[in-house]
Formats: C-alpha cells, sequence, structure tokens
C-alpha cells in the first residue's frame, strides 16, 4: 500500500514536471536573448578594449 502510495506520488511529480519543461525552456531561452541583446554590445566593446576580467581586485588574484 504505502509503496503504491510512493509510486503515485512519483507519477504525479514526473507528469507535473513534464508539464512544465516546455515553459521552463521557453523562459531560459528568452532569457538568454534577452540577455544577449542588453549586453553583447558592452561585452564587445571591453574585450576590444583589451580586458578580460574586471579591474584588478585582489579577490581576482586568488
Amino acid at each position: 500500500m504505502v509503496i503504491r502510495s510512493m509510486a503515485q506520488t512519483s507519477m504525479v511529480k514526473a507528469k507535473a514536471i513534464a508539464e512544465a519543461l516546455p515553459r521552463a525552456s521557453e523562459s531560459i531561452s528568452t532569457a538568454g536573448t534577452n540577455a544577449e541583446s542588453r549586453h553583447l554590445a558592452l561585452a564587445d566593446v571591453v574585450k576590444d578594449a583589451g580586458r578580460t576580467r574586471p579591474a584588478e581586485r585582489d579577490y581576482h588574484n586568488e
């Protein structure tokens, strides 16, 4: 009885995850596109200036 209940709970959770995956995938894709459009130009300027990381700080040199 307990094992059957656990299996049923697992199936319900798996179905909920499967239903949410397409939305999550779309959200991740949208976030990546938005980040690229907002930050790509600035990243290119920094790269063209010869910098590969932020200004020198102790915690960057560890």
